[in-house]
Protein backbone atom coordinates (compact mmCIF):
# COMPACT_ATOMS: atom_id res chain seq x y z
CA UNK A 1 0.00 0.00 0.00
CA UNK A 2 1.47 3.04 -0.74
CA UNK A 3 1.39 6.25 1.48
CA UNK A 4 2.98 9.52 2.41
CA UNK A 5 5.61 9.39 4.94
CA UNK A 6 6.81 13.17 5.00
CA UNK A 7 5.07 16.15 5.24
CA UNK A 8 6.41 19.48 3.07
CA UNK A 9 5.51 23.01 4.36
CA UNK A 10 3.77 25.96 3.93
CA UNK A 11 6.19 29.19 4.85
CA UNK A 12 4.75 32.28 5.79
CA UNK A 13 7.28 35.56 5.78
CA UNK A 14 6.69 38.87 7.10
CA UNK A 15 6.64 41.40 9.35
CA UNK A 16 3.80 41.66 12.30
CA UNK A 17 0.86 41.01 10.14
CA UNK A 18 2.49 37.34 9.74
CA UNK A 19 4.05 37.13 13.29
CA UNK A 20 0.30 37.59 14.90
CA UNK A 21 -1.43 35.42 12.08
CA UNK A 22 -2.14 33.34 15.02
CA UNK A 23 -4.45 35.03 16.78
CA UNK A 24 -8.19 35.29 16.34
CA UNK A 25 -9.08 34.21 12.71
CA UNK A 26 -5.18 34.76 12.01
CA UNK A 27 -4.49 33.23 8.26
CA UNK A 28 -1.78 31.23 9.68
CA UNK A 29 -3.97 29.39 11.31
CA UNK A 30 -6.89 29.18 9.17
CA UNK A 31 -3.93 27.69 6.66
CA UNK A 32 -2.76 25.60 9.14
CA UNK A 33 -6.31 24.41 10.35
CA UNK A 34 -7.61 24.40 6.06
CA UNK A 35 -4.25 22.04 5.41
CA UNK A 36 -3.96 19.89 8.54
CA UNK A 37 -2.45 16.18 8.06
CA UNK A 38 -1.70 17.74 4.25
CA UNK A 39 1.43 20.67 5.15
CA UNK A 40 3.05 22.19 7.99
CA UNK A 41 2.39 25.89 8.03
CA UNK A 42 5.76 27.45 8.88
CA UNK A 43 5.29 31.24 10.68
CA UNK A 44 8.36 33.59 10.32
CA UNK A 45 6.78 36.57 11.07
CA UNK A 46 8.89 39.40 12.37
CA UNK A 47 6.95 42.72 14.21
CA UNK A 48 8.32 46.06 12.80
CA UNK A 49 10.58 44.57 10.43
CA UNK A 50 10.79 45.75 6.41
CA UNK A 51 11.83 44.16 3.70
CA UNK A 52 15.27 44.42 3.53
CA UNK A 53 15.62 42.72 7.28
CA UNK A 54 13.37 39.92 6.31
CA UNK A 55 15.51 39.65 3.70
CA UNK A 56 18.99 39.32 6.07
CA UNK A 57 16.44 36.66 8.26
CA UNK A 58 15.30 34.58 5.27
CA UNK A 59 19.36 33.97 4.65
CA UNK A 60 19.37 32.71 8.11
CA UNK A 61 16.30 30.47 8.72
CA UNK A 62 16.02 29.66 4.75
CA UNK A 63 18.46 26.71 4.80
CA UNK A 64 16.71 25.24 7.74
CA UNK A 65 13.58 24.78 5.52
CA UNK A 66 13.62 21.94 3.20
CA UNK A 67 10.17 21.11 2.29
CA UNK A 68 8.71 24.40 0.77
CA UNK A 69 5.54 23.69 -1.15
CA UNK A 70 4.63 27.26 -0.93
CA UNK A 71 5.89 30.77 0.06
CA UNK A 72 3.70 33.15 1.06
CA UNK A 73 5.63 36.76 1.54
CA UNK A 74 3.63 40.05 3.14
CA UNK A 75 5.24 42.87 3.26
CA UNK A 76 5.34 46.42 2.68
CA UNK A 77 3.05 48.37 5.87
CA UNK A 78 6.65 48.90 7.46
CA UNK A 79 8.46 49.85 3.94
CA UNK A 80 5.39 52.07 3.29
CA UNK A 81 6.66 54.20 5.98
CA UNK A 82 7.04 58.00 5.25
CA UNK A 83 10.92 59.46 5.77
CA UNK A 84 12.34 60.33 8.35
CA UNK A 85 11.49 57.19 9.67
CA UNK A 86 14.68 55.04 8.86
CA UNK A 87 12.90 51.83 8.50
CA UNK A 88 11.04 53.42 5.05
CA UNK A 89 12.27 51.42 1.73
CA UNK A 90 11.68 53.12 -1.34
CA UNK A 91 9.09 51.35 -3.32
CA UNK A 92 11.54 50.39 -5.95
CA UNK A 93 14.19 48.96 -2.92
CA UNK A 94 11.10 47.07 -1.50
CA UNK A 95 10.60 45.19 -5.01
CA UNK A 96 14.12 44.73 -5.26
CA UNK A 97 14.03 43.02 -1.88
CA UNK A 98 11.21 40.88 -2.63
CA UNK A 99 12.93 39.43 -5.96
CA UNK A 100 15.82 38.81 -3.69
CA UNK A 101 13.78 37.13 -0.78
CA UNK A 102 11.86 34.86 -3.52
CA UNK A 103 15.31 33.66 -4.97
CA UNK A 104 15.86 31.97 -2.12
CA UNK A 105 12.65 29.86 -2.35
CA UNK A 106 13.30 26.33 -4.09
CA UNK A 107 12.13 26.77 -7.79
CA UNK A 108 10.50 23.70 -6.90
CA UNK A 109 7.85 25.78 -5.24
CA UNK A 110 4.66 28.19 -5.63
CA UNK A 111 4.97 31.53 -4.31
CA UNK A 112 2.28 33.55 -3.63
CA UNK A 113 3.65 37.68 -2.73
CA UNK A 114 0.80 39.63 -0.98
CA UNK A 115 0.18 43.02 -1.19
CA UNK A 116 0.16 45.74 2.18
CA UNK A 117 -3.34 45.93 3.21
CA UNK A 118 -4.93 49.54 3.56
CA UNK A 119 -3.75 51.78 5.97
CA UNK A 120 -6.43 54.28 7.81
CA UNK A 121 -5.56 57.66 8.98
CA UNK A 122 -9.01 57.92 10.82
CA UNK A 123 -7.98 54.82 12.44
CA UNK A 124 -4.27 55.99 13.40
CA UNK A 125 -5.54 58.75 14.40
CA UNK A 126 -7.42 57.04 17.11
CA UNK A 127 -5.21 54.77 18.62
CA UNK A 128 -3.06 57.57 18.89
CA UNK A 129 -5.35 59.37 20.61
CA UNK A 130 -5.36 62.58 18.07
CA UNK A 131 -8.59 64.73 16.23
CA UNK A 132 -8.49 63.08 12.62
CA UNK A 133 -8.70 65.67 9.80
CA UNK A 134 -8.39 65.14 6.26
CA UNK A 135 -4.78 65.92 5.01
CA UNK A 136 -3.45 64.92 8.82
CA UNK A 137 0.53 64.23 8.71
CA UNK A 138 0.95 60.68 10.13
CA UNK A 139 3.96 58.04 9.65
CA UNK A 140 2.11 56.58 6.92
CA UNK A 141 -0.05 57.95 3.93
CA UNK A 142 -2.69 55.87 2.13
CA UNK A 143 -1.48 56.98 -1.60
CA UNK A 144 2.08 56.08 -0.54
CA UNK A 145 0.91 52.75 0.84
CA UNK A 146 -0.94 52.26 -2.41
CA UNK A 147 2.65 52.38 -4.22
CA UNK A 148 3.86 49.18 -2.18
CA UNK A 149 0.83 47.10 -3.34
CA UNK A 150 1.83 48.11 -7.39
CA UNK A 151 5.51 46.79 -7.17
CA UNK A 152 4.07 43.36 -5.66
CA UNK A 153 1.97 43.24 -8.16
CA UNK A 154 4.48 43.89 -10.37
CA UNK A 155 6.87 41.62 -9.78
CA UNK A 156 4.30 38.76 -9.23
CA UNK A 157 3.35 39.31 -12.86
CA UNK A 158 7.62 39.38 -14.01
CA UNK A 159 8.59 36.30 -12.37
CA UNK A 160 5.29 34.46 -13.23
CA UNK A 161 5.52 35.42 -17.23
CA UNK A 162 9.06 34.32 -17.80
CA UNK A 163 11.95 32.83 -16.37
CA UNK A 164 12.69 29.78 -14.36
CA UNK A 165 9.64 30.47 -11.69
CA UNK A 166 7.66 31.10 -14.77
CA UNK A 167 3.92 29.70 -13.44
CA UNK A 168 4.37 29.60 -10.12
CA UNK A 169 4.25 32.66 -8.84
CA UNK A 170 0.37 34.42 -8.49
CA UNK A 171 -0.12 37.54 -6.16
CA UNK A 172 -2.68 38.63 -3.86
CA UNK A 173 -4.39 41.86 -3.36
CA UNK A 174 -5.43 42.22 0.44
CA UNK A 175 -5.52 45.87 -0.29
CA UNK A 176 -8.82 46.31 -2.98
CA UNK A 177 -11.24 42.87 -1.18
CA UNK A 178 -10.91 45.04 2.42
CA UNK A 179 -11.63 48.46 0.69
CA UNK A 180 -15.04 46.87 -0.80
CA UNK A 181 -15.77 45.28 2.41
CA UNK A 182 -15.41 48.60 4.19
CA UNK A 183 -16.96 50.79 1.95
CA UNK A 184 -19.97 48.14 1.99
CA UNK A 185 -20.24 48.53 5.23
CA UNK A 186 -19.93 52.19 5.43
CA UNK A 187 -21.06 53.65 2.13
CA UNK A 188 -19.09 57.07 1.21
CA UNK A 189 -16.71 56.41 4.20
CA UNK A 190 -13.97 54.45 3.47
CA UNK A 191 -12.10 55.74 6.35
CA UNK A 192 -15.02 54.85 9.00
CA UNK A 193 -15.31 51.50 7.31
CA UNK A 194 -11.97 50.68 7.63
CA UNK A 195 -11.93 50.63 11.75
CA UNK A 196 -13.80 47.42 11.55
CA UNK A 197 -10.82 45.61 9.91
CA UNK A 198 -7.95 47.59 10.84
CA UNK A 199 -7.78 47.46 14.53
CA UNK A 200 -5.31 50.88 14.49
CA UNK A 201 -5.13 51.77 11.21
CA UNK A 202 -2.14 49.74 10.12
CA UNK A 203 -2.72 45.79 12.24
CA UNK A 204 -5.31 44.13 11.34
CA UNK A 205 -8.54 42.71 13.61
CA UNK A 206 -9.94 39.48 13.59
CA UNK A 207 -12.37 40.97 10.65
CA UNK A 208 -9.45 42.28 8.31
CA UNK A 209 -7.40 38.89 8.82
CA UNK A 210 -10.61 36.84 7.70
CA UNK A 211 -10.92 39.35 4.61
CA UNK A 212 -7.17 38.03 4.15
CA UNK A 213 -7.49 34.77 4.08
CA UNK A 214 -10.34 34.12 2.07
CA UNK A 215 -8.59 36.28 -0.47
CA UNK A 216 -5.32 34.36 -0.28
CA UNK A 217 -7.44 30.77 -0.15
CA UNK A 218 -8.86 32.07 -3.26
CA UNK A 219 -5.65 32.57 -4.61
CA UNK A 220 -4.20 29.09 -3.81
CA UNK A 221 -7.42 27.43 -4.97
CA UNK A 222 -7.56 29.44 -8.13
CA UNK A 223 -3.78 29.46 -8.91
CA UNK A 224 -2.65 26.78 -7.36
CA UNK A 225 -5.47 23.52 -6.94
CA UNK A 226 -3.25 20.77 -6.72
CA UNK A 227 -2.15 22.06 -3.37
CA UNK A 228 -5.69 21.46 -2.00
CA UNK A 229 -5.55 18.18 -3.32
CA UNK A 230 -2.51 17.42 -1.44
CA UNK A 231 -2.61 13.59 -0.11
CA UNK A 232 -3.19 13.17 3.78
CA UNK A 233 0.31 12.25 5.29
CA UNK A 234 -0.22 8.91 6.20
CA UNK A 235 -3.85 7.42 5.20
CA UNK A 236 -7.02 7.86 6.80
CA UNK A 237 -7.25 5.47 10.01
CA UNK A 238 -9.97 3.23 7.96
CA UNK A 239 -7.30 2.39 5.75
CA UNK A 240 -5.24 0.47 8.04
CA UNK A 241 -5.36 -2.66 8.90
CA UNK A 242 -6.04 -2.33 12.97
CA UNK A 243 -5.16 -5.83 13.72
CA UNK A 244 -1.91 -5.49 12.53
CA UNK A 245 -0.97 -1.79 12.08
CA UNK A 246 3.08 -2.44 11.74
CA UNK A 247 2.69 -3.83 8.17
CA UNK A 248 1.21 -0.14 7.33
CA UNK A 249 3.63 1.63 9.85
CA UNK A 250 7.19 -0.33 9.25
Amino acid sequence: MSKKTHIDQIVLIGDSLTQFALGERGFAAQLANQFQRQFDVVVRGFSGYNSRWVLEMARLFMPELKRIRLAVIWLGANDALLPPEPRAIDPEAYKANLAKIVSLIPLSAKVILVSPPPYSLKGKAKDLGLEYYPGINLDRDPAHSLLYNLKARELADNLNEAGDRKGNVAFCDTRAPMEKAALEDSPGDLEGGLFKYLRDGVHLSPDGYQCMYEALLHVIKSRFPELVQEPYFFADYETVDHTQPEKYFG
